[in-house]
């Protein structure tokens, strides 16, 4: 899903102002149906869901420890296909990337989403991708704008309290589902203080399976799943 690159890549205001979404992206978001407080994005993996309490919350901040490399980037894959499948218009998503050496190689991503959502390449065109190794200084702006329901920053080199702060009442202002992926397993003493829910995700490459770990905000405390839950094609019917 990724590669390796060492060109300079667009910020996400370059972006919006070379191709005008600027002007139209708040239009038919479909945010008038989501109801702060209830509101879930799911997976529409069952027992993941379950793990989750429903899915990640809107209006809150969910910190996920994903260390680079461990297949935990791959999950939040199934959350972003629901995002476009289970939504009329499919919802907005900001992926924000501080990685240097990596950018986003567009023909996997394209791959994936066909074959997640029957072949509806617009479930791609909602994701908007940017880097930035100071996302809330340069894309504060971005963030605050009604534009985007779903805002993922991977791996932010450093936050302070005043932008973890900023995140935090942003996401409840907007309700936006913001998903903070560290580059490290999270503890109870190291993580977003703001943060409602915490966990851990990696994948054990001998037994194949993800192993998720609740760290806050979470009933139950540690999640086995099977690696062709994740990778099936289609989520089940009964879902």
């Amino acid at each position: 899903m990724f590669e390796h690159c060492h060109d300079a890549k667009l910020s996400l205001i370059e972006h919006l102002r070379s191709t005008g979404l600027a002007n139209n992206m708040s239009i038919k978001t479909g945010r008038e149906k989501l109801e702060l407080g209830t509101a879930r994005l799911p997976s529409l993996i069952p027992a993941l869901d379950a793990f989750l309490g429903g899915g990640f919350p809107f209006g809150a901040v969910s910190e996920c420890g994903m260390p680079l490399g461990m297949g935990g980037r791959y999950l939040l894959l199934k959350f972003l296909a629901q995002a476009a499948e289970q939504h009329e218009p499919p919802l907005w998503v900001l992926w924000i990337s501080s990685h240097q050496d990596l950018e986003v190689y567009p023909p996997a991503w394209v791959s994936f989403f066909n074959l997640q959502n029957s072949g509806h390449e617009a479930a791609f065109d909602h994701i908007i991708f940017a880097y930035s190794e100071k996302p809330v200084q340069d894309l504060k702006r971005a963030l605050a704008r009604k534009l985007f329901q779903v805002v993922i920053m991977d791996a932010p080199p450093k936050l302070d309290h005043g932008e973890c702060s900023f995140i935090s009442q942003n996401a409840r202002e907007q309700k936006q589902a913001v998903i903070i992926v560290r580059d490290f397993l999270l503890s109870n003493k190291r993580g977003n203080v703001w943060a409602t829910l915490r966990m851990n995700c990696v994948k054990n490459s001998y037994t194949r399976q993800y192993v998720l770990q609740a760290v806050r905000g979470l009933s139950k405390k540690i999640l086995y799943l099977d690696e062709d839950m994740i990778t099936r094609q289609k989520v089940d019917s009964c879902l």
